[in-house]
């Protein structure tokens, strides 16, 4: 379990990046959290369509929060794009099932 102080850490930097960073910083999260954190505008997201890959989330308002509204709009669209096309779980789990016969071989 990561620690109180790495969390603290983690939200202290984007902070700081948000408010006097200059240039670029790309990073990929599996937590949302980041999106409470840094303000709209420095944000764009990958889409699933290989000919517009980045798109900024539109329609938000001042008073949404961020996180939501992307976890909203990944679920039950909303954005010109597609964000997130879902996973056939039965689908991975033979892939795994034939590679664990493959490795036993």
């Amino acid at each position: 379990m990561r620690s109180m102080s790495y969390v603290l850490q983690k939200r202290e930097i984007l902070k700081i990046i948000d408010e006097s960073g200059r240039g670029q910083l790309i990073f990929t999260s599996h937590n949302f959290r980041s999106l409470e954190i840094l303000h709209k505008q420095s944000i764009i997201f990958t889409t699933t369509n290989s000919k517009n890959r980045y798109i900024r989330l539109t329609n938000i308002k001042s008073n949404n929060n961020l996180r939501d509204f992307y976890y909203h709009d990944l679920i039950l669209g909303g954005q010109k794009e597609c964000i997130y096309e879902s996973t056939n779980s039965f689908a991975i789990a033979r892939a795994f099932r034939i590679a664990g016969r493959h490795h036993e071989s």
